[in-house]
């Protein structure tokens, strides 16, 4: 984008970010206010910190970056005092494993704004976010570009800097301990 690092491109960056960044807080936490409220904290943090970004990396992964973190932070806060298991009735949740089969179409479904119209997020998006926390950074980090920001395998190997293979390859073993992950949740 060639932004430089003063804060008189911000503007531009809000508009141009704001819409995504929401858009993806709000498939974490499928609840309006909310996602407002942290996608105001992200930019926020990003205005207060405008003159450290560095020009050379994306500004978009550093935006989504903040993002996580801001996400994180408010998930930990609300989830401090209460455990979804201890909460809600497993039979209730029918945890089945299968619905990991075409794990990018439910992650995309579920991530949906359309798709989730109540003001709390589903039981299956909740224990999705659970098992990827469980992943290692580095994992998380291609969940959060292949699957929420949507990147195809080609963008996503461009970014983590590893060839296209190897991406696919990432992919089918993050979606296995995924499934791996679930079975033993849900047992």
């Amino acid at each position: 984008m060639g932004v430089t690092s003063t804060k008189n491109n911000f503007e531009k960056v809000y508009y141009d970010y704001f819409k995504l960044i929401y858009l993806y807080i709000y498939k974490r936490i499928g609840n309006t206010h909310d996602a407002e409220e942290v996608a105001s904290e992200v930019f926020l943090a990003a205005w207060k910190n405008f003159e450290l970004y560095n020009i050379e990396l994306s500004l978009k992964s550093w935006l989504f970056g903040i993002a996580r973190h801001k996400l994180n932070d408010f998930l930990r806060k609300k989830y401090q005092l209460q455990s979804t298991f201890q909460t809600l009735d497993s039979e209730e949740l029918k945890l089945d494993p299968s619905q990991f089969a075409n794990f990018n179409s439910n992650f995309n479904s579920i991530s949906s704004p359309e798709a989730n119209t109540s003001s709390e997020p589903s039981a299956f998006k909740t224990i999705l976010s659970e098992l990827v926390a469980q992943l290692t950074v580095e994992e998380q980090r291609f969940i959060e570009l292949r699957f929420e920001q949507n990147f195809k395998i080609h963008e996503v190997a461009a970014e983590l800097g590893i060839t296209e293979n190897n991406t696919k390859v990432r992919q089918n073993r993050l979606i296995k301990k995924l499934k791996m992950l679930w079975k033993i949740k849900s047992s």
